[in-house]
């Protein structure tokens, strides 16, 4: 769970995709049976393809993906502390 909460912090935190973008990135997801993490580890073709990212849009993803290790530190770091992520 805590690993998962990490790729959705992710997502949220990508800047410059509005949120309707986003919203329609989880509900493809959701239609496909594929969670968030697969989407972060799906090839830049399937986003293109299948979730109709432009290139600067490619870019911010992979850059959030480069980022990934510190909203897991942030997960982790706010659970600690007792918070609830839904």
């Amino acid at each position: 769970m805590n690993k998962e909460l990490t790729y959705w912090l992710a997502l949220t935190h990508v800047p410059k995709i509005q949120t309707k973008k986003k919203n329609e990135i989880i509900v493809r997801l959701f239609e496909k049976g594929k969670s968030i993490i697969d989407f972060f580890e799906f090839k830049q073709s399937v986003w293109e393809n299948d979730y109709e990212l432009n290139q600067s849009e490619i870019v911010l993803f992979e850059e959030a993906k480069k980022e990934l290790s510190t909203y897991a530190f942030l997960v982790e770091d706010l659970l600690e502390q007792g918070y609830s992520i839904l």
